[in-house]
């Protein structure tokens, strides 16, 4: 009878104990999730944020543009303001594909800049071309967008458009005309057309003055 009575006294003090044992497993748990939880707070606090990590885009002067120097010519509103949005959009890409490069970047600027200044003088009121003009001055980087065209095939479409411009014989065709055949050769170097066509503007002293489309 003892050896019984002392067998269910252990197996009474085990089944007593092991309730013991669970919570201080639980508590030991949740100091530990605690402490991860306020690592993990701090962890926040201290990083800092995307944009601050991020390189600051090359100083960008927005063009101020309010009339175009084209005026009317032969160029349909509709067309005039597709054209303005895909070089808008060419100039955005770029700045996207180079934004971890700051140096490239600066490098392409001034390319950038007369990209931006076509699209404007195309379409004074082109939607992207506006937004991205105040965001670049404010040194913000505008959503990448999608290229309706690939370069060489935009080029093509730039040489292609400038061609027919030039034959309309008034200034402002022939001035938006020469405008897009030197933007394709520059956006195409392996377009050989584009480049013989722009060399021959030059030989003919028809280059183009790009301060008359940025008014600098």
């Amino acid at each position: 009878m003892q050896d019984l009575s002392l067998g269910g006294s252990v197996a009474l003090g085990q089944s007593e104990a092991m309730p013991l044992l669970l919570r201080q497993v639980f508590f030991a748990w949740l100091s530990l999730a605690a402490f991860e939880v306020s690592n993990a707070q701090n962890a926040r606090e201290v990083e800092p944020p995307k944009e601050a990590r991020e390189a600051p885009l090359p100083k960008f002067e927005p063009l101020s543009i309010p009339k175009s120097v084209f005026g009317d010519f032969s160029m349909m509103p509709k067309e005039r303001d597709e054209y303005a949005s895909n070089l808008t959009k060419l100039a955005l890409v770029t700045i996207h594909s180079l934004s971890d490069r700051p140096q490239d970047l600066k490098a392409q600027l001034p390319t950038i800049r007369l990209q931006m200044a076509l699209a404007l003088n195309l379409s004074v009121r082109n939607r992207l071309a506006i937004v991205s003009n105040h965001q670049l001055g404010r040194g913000m980087l505008p959503e990448k967008p999608e290229m309706d065209y690939s370069p060489s095939v935009f080029a093509r479409l730039l040489l292609t458009r400038g061609k027919l411009l030039k034959e309309k014989g008034t200034k402002a065709d022939s001035l938006a005309g020469r405008c897009f055949v030197e933007m394709a050769a520059g956006l195409d170097p392996t377009n050989e057309d584009a480049i013989y066509e722009y060399e021959m503007q030059k030989l003919d002293g028809q280059a183009v003055d790009w301060g008359e489309l940025t008014g600098e």
